[in-house]
């Protein structure tokens, strides 16, 4: 998380990782949130994947975060907050 270009422009001190949570269908992908710990940092959540290099921040944000970038299982397994006409995962 803290050495992902996503996150590199928040100073790492100023954010905790909480609540992670790996799939179930697809123990590769995992959901983690943000908490701030500081007064200039918004609260957010991340998609990670583990792929051969360890885990990868895919996506960060606050809104339909992991909708599709990862399969439908995982979406569910993760309770991913995606409208029903937001694009679908295709591997």
């Amino acid at each position: 998380m803290r050495s992902s270009s996503l996150t590199s422009a928040v100073p790492a001190r100023s954010y905790q990782v909480t609540g992670t949570v790996l799939a179930a269908s697809d123990q590769t992908w995992a959901w983690v949130e943000l908490l701030p710990v500081a007064d200039d940092v918004d609260r957010a959540e991340a998609v990670l994947h583990r792929g051969a290099g360890g885990w990868e921040l895919v996506q960060l944000g606050s809104y339909e975060v992991g909708c599709g970038l990862v399969p439908d299982s995982v979406a569910a397994d993760l309770d991913l907050e995606c409208p029903d006409d937001a694009p679908r995962y295709d591997a």
